[in-house]
């Protein structure tokens, strides 16, 4: 009987000792998982993003930042947020209130046990330039509108900036350990666009008298787009108050389509000249033209008399250009915007481009003479963006060719390394003797008839005025589309300015002082 009981009780112990290895083994695991699941903690301090630079890789976004720290909740910290941080501190020890590691906003010296200092790009300035072109990104930073959606998944890096702290159970930062940081806010991947700051700069200055338009700075050769400006302009840092606005301050005009008026002149007679007429050709201005029922009359509706090309130019002449028109032909003049392709849309990148312009179409032209008068001039169904009316402008001031205009010139790589962007190289529409005839009669337009308001300070310059008919009121008044575009300096030009406003009272008050400034500060710039 005593061994039996002696055996039970070593079986009963031993069964015990069993099942207490068994639940010590289990405790044991689940402690180690969960002490291993708070042994760290990883903050993340930012998510950085790629940069946006002009054609001499200057920034043009992330020009400033903000110093900030990933700091633990102990004393070192508190005491240097009470000394530092002034104003702020009550913040930051209230970001500090749940014990465990956090960002606060810092200052430049600002230095704790175990804290890590960071400078923060901030994405948009208060004055951000060319505001239109780059864009903006919503919440969650991705872009939304301009460079930083069509280039959203380049600019979006992939490793977030991060400090990790080893920690005890409730999340608190142990003591005598420093937390690793991984990641960087110094990212050299971007666009680079053809934009020349300081030319946008002073482009920006320049419209400031625009309340609604836009401006836009060609390179004549290539086609690259060194300046950009839409009016009224809006700001990424308050787009609260821009999507309430009336004035659609959004909008980038320089990719919106316009009644085009007078500066269209420019293509009608280069389309004339091209067919063998040249610039002496006359004809009698008595102020007005009867077309079948319709009636246009000249600006000057007493008449400029017997007027060449050169003069109907420069006073802009609607009845000689009617009949210069009805010479040349319809389809002559509609092949030439066809090859100035301003019936399709232009494209700078995947998701970014301005709308097509709006032809009339052949037949119409051929059978109906009074939409080929209004088309002589500009007016009708013909609409065209100010980048379409740049083109069409760069084609006289660079001895005949089409251009493609261009705002992205290459991608830069995380090494510094950069990639050439797609371009299309320059095709050539009408003879260099062509283009040269329509220069010289521009620079006209500028020495003595409407558009001596665009006269620069320095250097000469050819151009066009245009006063378009919009076809509606407002206010019981009939809205005109004003334009000047232009050439500088005219000997060998390298610039196109054009310039758009809405609603102006003509194109030589409205827009051609806007080309003279333009043109005056990039004078200063480049050749002073």
């Amino acid at each position: 009987m005593k061994k039996r009981v002696v055996a039970l009780f070593i079986a009963v112990t031993l069964m015990f000792i069993t099942s207490s290895w068994r639940i010590y083994d289990i405790v044991s695991d689940a402690d180690l998982s969960a002490a291993s699941s708070q042994m760290s903690y990883k903050l993340t301090v930012t998510s950085p993003r790629g940069n946006i630079y002009d054609r001499n890789l200057k920034k043009l976004v992330s020009q400033q930042s903000r110093c900030v720290a990933a700091v633990p909740s102990n004393i070192s910290t508190l005491n240097e947020i009470d000394s530092k941080l002034g104003d702020y501190a009550k913040i930051a020890r209230e970001a500090l209130k749940s014990g465990k590691p956090t960002v606060i906003e810092a200052v430049s010296d600002f230095s704790a046990e175990q804290s890590v200092l960071f400078s923060i790009p901030i994405r948009y300035s208060d004055n951000q330039p060319a505001s239109h072109i780059i864009g903006y990104t919503d919440g969650s930073g991705h872009g939304v509108t301009g460079i930083e959606y069509a280039f959203d998944k380049l600019l979006t890096c992939e490793e977030d900036v991060t400090v990790t702290y080893t920690v005890d159970a409730n999340g608190r930062a142990l003591s005598g350990v420093e937390p690793t940081v991984s990641g960087t806010t110094d990212i050299k991947t971007g666009v680079i666009l053809t934009l020349d700051s300081s030319i946008q700069r002073l482009t920006e200055q320049a419209a400031g008298v625009i309340e609604k338009g836009a401006v836009v700075v060609m390179n004549a050769k290539s086609g690259e787009v060194l300046a950009l400006a839409s009016r009224p302009d809006y700001s990424p840092l308050n787009l609260a108050d821009a999507l309430k606005s009336d004035s659609a301050p959004l909008v980038n005009r320089a990719f919106s389509a316009y009644n085009v008026g007078s500066v269209f002149k420019i293509l009608v007679a280069a389309a004339a000249v091209e067919s063998g007429i040249g610039k002496g050709a006359t004809h009698f201005c008595s102020g007005n033209v009867k077309i079948g029922t319709n009636v246009f009359n000249c600006h000057n509706l007493s008449g400029h008399g017997e007027v060449d090309m050169t003069a109907a130019l420069s006073n802009s002449c609607n009845p000689y250009f009617i009949n210069l028109a009805s010479r040349v032909g319809g389809k002559d003049i509609l092949s030439l915007c066809k090859k100035l392709r301003f019936d399709e849309k232009k494209s700078f990148a995947d998701r970014l481009s301005s709308v097509s312009g709006n032809l009339p179409s052949e037949e119409k032209l051929s059978s109906q003479p009074a939409a080929l008068a209004n088309f002589s001039f500009g007016q009708g169904e013909l609409l065209l963006t100010p980048i379409d009316v740049a083109v069409m402008t760069a084609m006289i001031a660079n001895g005949g060719y089409r251009v493609s205009p261009r705002l992205v010139s290459g991608i830069m790589l995380a090494d510094g390394s950069i990639s050439e962007y797609m371009s299309e190289s320059p095709r050539r529409v009408i003879s260099e003797r062509s283009a040269n005839t329509v220069a010289e009669m521009m620079t006209a337009v500028i020495l003595g008839g409407t558009g001596e308001s665009a006269a620069p300070s320095h250097l000469l310059a050819g151009g066009k005025t245009a006063t378009a008919e919009a076809g509606y009121k407002m206010n019981g008044q009939a809205v005109n589309q004003c334009w000047f575009s232009g050439f500088y300096p005219a000997e060998n030009p390298e610039y196109v300015i054009t310039v758009l406003v809405e609603n102006g009272v003509s194109g030589s008050k409205a827009a051609a002082p806007v080309f003279k400034s333009v043109c005056d500060g990039i004078y200063d710039l480049y050749y002073s």
